[in-house]
C-alpha cells in the first residue's frame, strides 16, 4: 500500500482520528490529558502532526517536536486494523527521511513480549536501543504516574548526545528539570 502523509492541525478533520487513536493506543499515563494535547497542538510550533492517509483513509500517525538538534517522536500509532500491513514502517521512514536531523523516542523496557516486538520493529528500522542509559519518563500531570522506559534513536552516535537530548526533552515537553 501507499501512504499519503499530511501535516494536521487542530482544525482538520484527521484530529479527531489523531485523539481517538491516541486514547485507544496509549494508557492514560502514557498520554496527556486530550485539552492538553489540544492546545498544545495548537499553540506550540515545536510540535506537530503527521497523519498517514491510505487511499484517504485515516491510518495513523507520529505526534513530535522538533528540536534544534533533533525530533522527538511523542507518540507513534497505526490503526488496529492496518498493523502488519508495512504502513508503520512506511511512516516511520517517511519521518525520519523529512526530518533530517537525528531522531529519539521512548519504549517500554524489553519486559513483555509485546515492548520486545515493539524495539524490534524500530531495529529493523535502524534505531537503537541505549540500555545503558537510565530513562523515566515524567508524569504528564500531577495525577499521572512517572513510567521506567528505555530511549532509542536514529542518527546519534554517542550516549552523551542522547542524554543530553533527553534533558532537553524532559525541560521542553514534560516541564521539568532534568537532572544528569
Amino acid at each position: 500500500m501507499v501512504l499519503n502523509y499530511n501535516n494536521i492541525s487542530v482544525n482538520s478533520l484527521q484530529f479527531k482520528n489523531i485523539k481517538r487513536l491516541l486514547i485507544a493506543s496509549f494508557p492514560s499515563d502514557e498520554r496527556r490529558d486530550m485539552a492538553d494535547y489540544e492546545r498544545i497542538a495548537r499553540d506550540n510550533a515545536k510540535f506537530s502532526l503527521l497523519a498517514a492517509m491510505n487511499c484517504n483513509n485515516f491510518a495513523g500517525f507520529i505526534s513530535s517536536w522538533d528540536f534544534d538538534r533533533f525530533s522527538y517522536v511523542e507518540h507513534f500509532a497505526i490503526e488496529s486494523t492496518l498493523r502488519g500491513q508495512g504502513l508503520g514502517g512506511q511512516l516511520l521512514s517517511h519521518f525520519v527521511a523529512t526530518v533530517g536531523k537525528p531522531v529519539i523516542l521512548e519504549v517500554e523496557p524489553p519486559e513483555s513480549e509485546m515492548a520486545r516486538r515493539r524495539i524490534a520493529f524500530y531495529r529493523r528500522h535502524g534505531f537503537k536501543l541505549w540500555s545503558e542509559i537510565d530513562y523515566v519518563q515524567p508524569p504528564y500531570s500531577p495525577s499521572q504516574h512517572a513510567l521506567p522506559m528505555r530511549l532509542m534513536t536514529c542518527g546519534f552516535t554517542a550516549a552523551a548526545q542522547v542524554s543530553a537530548a533527553a534533558r532537553e526533552m524532559k525541560r521542553v515537553v514534560y516541564g521539568v528539570a532534568a537532572d544528569d
